[in-house]
């Protein structure tokens, strides 16, 4: 099956090789990247969010010895959701260079 699909993307490169950047299999990786992009810029804030909901009730929870990890862990998912979302960000600028 791999091989089948293997020599189909190398057929239709070779019969495109002129062209690619208007090729079926380029236009179709830019739409691909472009839709994962979208549901990124909308998934990490979400979770995200959930994840600093989760940590802010635990934390509310735990001892006085417990807090400052909880705390921690706050702070790394809002770290983690910026990078994230500019990681996402900086992707969607160089993919747009290429169409």
């Amino acid at each position: 099956m791999m091989r089948y699909l293997f020599n189909t993307l190398v057929i239709k490169m070779m019969a495109t090789s002129g062209n690619f950047g208007s090729s079926e299999i380029a236009t179709g990786t830019m739409n691909l990247l472009q839709d994962l992009l979208s549901w990124l810029y909308l998934l990490i804030p979400v979770a995200g969010a959930l994840c600093v909901a989760y940590f802010c009730v635990r934390r509310g929870h735990s001892d006085e010895q417990d807090k400052k990890q909880w705390t921690n862990r706050i702070q790394t998912a809002i770290v983690s959701t910026v990078i994230g979302l500019l990681a996402t960000a900086v992707i969607n600028l160089v993919v747009g260079y290429f169409k």
